[in-house]
């Protein structure tokens, strides 16, 4: 009988080993999808800012063809941008739990946060107190420029 308990105590303890190292993989897998489509919004965000500088007189969606983006760069589908009055809005609809929050932190900027029913939210959910043009979709992240 004790054969058997030591048995299941071995058990248990392999159990729990695995679904940890199951439990960091996937937390590990989270973090690397988060910080490439940081990387993402970002390189687009500076190309999208670049052309509103550029041209402070267009008004709307740039298409990316009109973007000085890098060769090399891939678009994630979720990427859409409008230029209002100067300013560019970047913005990201995939809803990626963290990348307003990992985006605020590379940035140091507090122009990133989710757009709350035309309202900016930043990560930590305060009122940024600025207005969103009704084009940026609703539960994006956004990056103003």
């Amino acid at each position: 009988m004790p054969l058997l308990w030591v048995l299941l105590v071995v058990m248990l303890t392999i159990t729990f080993l695995s679904n940890s190292d199951q439990q960091r993989q996937e937390r590990n897998t989270v973090y690397a999808d988060v910080t490439a489509a940081s990387v993402n919004v970002l390189v687009y965000r500076n190309a999208v800012a670049n052309f509103a500088s550029s041209n402070p007189a267009f008004s709307g969606t740039v298409s990316d063809t009109q973007l000085a983006l890098p060769s090399w760069y891939v678009k994630s589908a979720n990427l859409g941008n409008y230029i209002s009055a100067g300013i560019s809005y970047s913005f990201y609809t995939g809803g990626l739990p963290g990348l307003a929050g990992e985006l605020a932190r590379r940035t140091e900027s507090v122009n990133v946060g989710t757009n709350q029913n035309g309202v900016l939210l930043a990560p930590n959910m305060a009122n940024m107190g600025v207005t969103l043009p009704a084009q940026i979709p609703n539960g994006s992240v956004v990056l103003i420029q």
